[in-house]
């Protein structure tokens, strides 16, 4: 491991969490789950600011950017 702050490193991006776009991927592929948006109705996510949920849904891919939309 670096000893970079994850914000200093380059190409970092504040609301891409590339853990969780990898687990997500891997998850969805061992459910054999192949469009997310489609196939899952209800996802639960924790977050600890608003924002937050927003990206983690992204991030899922579940949602895309502004197309996300409240429940």
């Amino acid at each position: 491991m670096d000893s970079m702050l994850p914000h200093t490193r380059p190409g970092f991006d504040w609301i891409k969490f590339g853990a969780l776009m990898i687990s997500s991927k891997k998850a969805y592929e061992m459910a054999g789950i192949k469009n997310p948006r489609e196939e899952l109705d209800v996802a639960e996510v924790h977050d600890c600011f608003t924002i937050t949920e927003l990206a983690i849904y992204e991030n899922f891919g579940s949602a895309s950017g502004a197309k996300q939309r409240m429940i």
